[in-house]
């Protein structure tokens, strides 16, 4: 077979938990089913902006923008943005561009507001025409432009919806289409957008150009006004379904995207005008990514439907991860879950970390389609906000860990056997597992009390199918883990 070159993974991977700083729990203030408030969250200016599409004050899930700011040391409303009485799921996605706020809603409306007296007014609304389709998922103001995915549906059977971006100006009348974006190829063109600068990067995680699923990610350069195509790519390993692209974090100079179905996130550095793929995180029992979110340095990514253990307890609540970068590697510092816990026998199934912001010195995570509360009152949702930009533990954390544990795997590529060398700094019990790309867990050995030093321990790797497998160095909350292929 073909070798894939292995992509080093370094992990630090402490239990999930709550952290000591006690958030405030926010939920919508009427009883009204599907209410999935905090689908969307946002913070401007000492504000928090969620989202509560199931709203039901105009009519049926008319929707609203709910307005929150600080009460001491609570939150309490202060404005509900509401839609005219024919818009439907308003705030199901809303933007912020400096004092402007863009919501969308169905069917083909875009609202604008702004800041008047400290609260938000009504400014224009935006009606997207018939021949060009329907408004989809996602809005995005770009400094005085608003960038808006659409889709159009096809009256053939043997013909997808087709997706695509509306890009609007400014003009003395309103707003002016100025630009229509397309993909190669019907897929999901414009489910995930992202800014960094004058670029614009646009994930399609159904790309049918390059396989059943895969996904693809474009990114656009504005050059008189326009959006210019730079580059369409995807990373080494990609397989049917995927799905990459369908989670984005802009950095001035590298992106993070999440590829949803294999628990695999991607980073890519800039080099030119192109992005090269850089390292893989491999985020633990994740099957289906719901949130991304960075800043600077440090990423949280949120899993959705986990599965398996974590540092032995079984996993019945969504944690988000958090990491930090160190060189072109990230690396795992701290995990987080909701702070109320579950009944007995309970699953969480509310998405936690399905949106995520931090700014203003808050850090707010959202869950939307939580039930558990009122078993009648179908995902109603829920937004905790912390008295912190991160909720754990980072800014405290010692960075001795770096050279608490240091794992060396060879040879890589391997045949039917490899060694796991460890260089201790302090006495530690150790033990090694080993897990192939859908974290299903493969053998685990229990070293015991290792001595500081250097140890070394063979596994047998003869029975494993040729791909890549991820080898897990662990010693109490500190652990750490190699990418590693199989070959033939």
């Amino acid at each position: 077979m073909g070798v894939i070159t292995a992509v080093v993974l370094v992990t630090v991977w402490p239990a999930a938990k709550a952290t000591s700083a006690q958030p405030v729990r926010l939920v919508a203030d009427s009883s009204t089913r599907e209410h999935t408030f905090g689908l969307q969250i946002a913070i401007h200016a000492g504000e928090l902006l969620i989202g509560s599409p199931g709203d039901s004050f105009v009519n049926n899930r008319s929707g609203a923008v709910e307005v929150f700011v600080r009460d001491g040391g609570g939150w309490v409303r202060k404005q509900y943005v509401r839609p005219a009485a024919s818009a439907q799921q308003f705030g199901q996605t809303f933007a912020l561009a400096g004092d402007r706020l863009v919501v969308r809603s169905y069917p083909r409306w875009i609202h604008t507001f702004r800041k008047v007296d400290g609260f938000w007014a009504r400014e224009s609304v935006i009606e997207i025409p018939d021949s060009l389709g329907l408004i989809a998922a996602r809005i995005f103001p770009v400094d005085s432009t608003i960038v808006v995915q659409m889709y159009r549906a096809s009256n053939s059977p043997n013909v997808s919806a087709f997706y695509g971006l509306l890009v609007y100006s400014p003009v003395e009348a309103g707003w002016e289409l100025q630009q229509l974006i397309l993909p190669d190829a019907a897929g999901m063109f414009g489910a995930a957008l992202c800014l960094s600068r004058d670029l614009l990067v646009v994930g399609d995680y159904r790309d049918p150009g390059i396989g059943n699923g895969k996904g693809v990610v474009y990114t656009f350069r504005r050059d008189a006004g326009q959006w210019q195509r730079v580059q369409k790519f995807a990373p080494h390993d990609l397989t049917d379904s995927d799905q990459f692209g369908r989670l984005i974090a802009c950095f001035d100079d590298r992106l993070v995207i999440n590829s949803s179905s294999r628990g695999k996130t991607y980073t890519f550095e800039r080099e030119g005008d192109q992005f090269v793929e850089a390292d893989t995180i491999v985020v633990p029992h994740s099957q289906f990514f719901t949130g991304l979110h960075g800043l600077g340095d440090t990423l949280a990514v949120a899993g959705y439907r986990q599965y398996g253990e974590l540092e032995g307890r079984p996993l019945e609540q969504s944690p988000v991860y958090f990491y930090r970068r160190s060189g072109l590697s990230w690396v795992m510092i701290d995990s987080l879950i909701s702070p109320v816990p579950l009944s007995p026998g309970e699953r969480d199934d509310g998405a936690f970390g399905w949106a995520m912001v931090q700014g203003d010195g808050v850090f707010a995570v959202s869950a939307p389609y939580r039930d558990r509360f009122d078993p009648y009152l179908d995902e109603m949702g829920e937004v905790f906000v912390w008295p912190t930009e991160w909720p754990v533990g980072m800014a405290a954390m010692p960075r001795t860990w770096e050279a608490h544990i240091q794992p060396t795997v060879y040879p890589n590529p391997f045949g039917d056997s490899l060694t796991v060398g460890t260089t201790l700094s302090t006495p530690a019990h150790v033990t090694i597992s080993m897990f192939d790309m859908l974290g299903r867990q493969l053998c685990k050995r229990d070293i015991g009390i290792q001595p500081a030093g250097r140890s070394a321990t063979r596994l047998d790797g003869s029975g494993l199918s040729p791909g890549v497998y991820v080898v897990r160095v662990a010693t109490g909350d500190h652990v750490q883990a190699r990418s590693v292929v199989r070959l033939d």
